[in-house]
């Protein structure tokens, strides 16, 4: 069984958020914390894999410290980093916070919002590439480890929300 897992909180995903995308953003204080308490109730995966950035390589080592703690097992698997697992490319959206995203880009805000696999950011990637390489790499892993292995994958939002997503999503809460 795959358990996917976003993120924690980063230090811009505060208010004002800020679109961080590929930018290595670190966790915040409360996203240690989150991270730590989801370590606290789950058990402790076979296999870990995890994007490189530096939010998601926080939370992934952190809920690991945390099962270990908890359940008194003292080896925790290897975190295995997959490009794959990246946030999507936002181009020129890349720092920008989301107010002003959506004021200058009201097109593609709502593209975005209604998840459209056909949305291209600006300078960056569409949500069709972002699906299609989270597909692949949960594809790799699921016939890596079959459904009896717990294995736990540490991603990002607009990763899952484009993997979620399907082709005849057209409004918000479809898909």
């Amino acid at each position: 069984m795959i358990l996917l897992m976003r993120h924690k909180t980063s230090v811009w995903n505060t208010e004002p958020k800020r679109c961080a995308g590929r930018t290595d953003i670190d966790l915040s204080a409360v996203g240690r914390e989150q991270a730590r308490r989801a370590g606290e109730v789950l058990p402790m995966p076979s296999a870990v894999y995890s994007s490189p950035l530096m939010r998601a390589r926080d939370t992934a080592s952190t809920v690991l410290i945390a099962i270990a703690r908890t359940t008194g097992r003292l080896r925790a698997p290897d975190i295995d980093y997959d490009g794959r697992l990246q946030e999507a490319d936002f181009g020129a959206w890349e720092g920008l916070y989301l107010s002003d995203i959506a004021k200058r880009w009201p097109e593609e805000w709502a593209s975005l919002a209604r998840r459209d696999l056909s949305l291209v950011f600006p300078g960056g990637e569409s949500l069709r590439a972002v699906r299609a390489r989270m597909a692949a790499a949960l594809s790799e892993i699921r016939d890596r480890h079959g459904d009896e292995e717990l294995v736990l994958v540490v991603t990002h939002g607009t990763a899952l929300r484009a993997l979620t997503a399907s082709e005849g999503t057209h409004g918000p809460g479809s898909g």
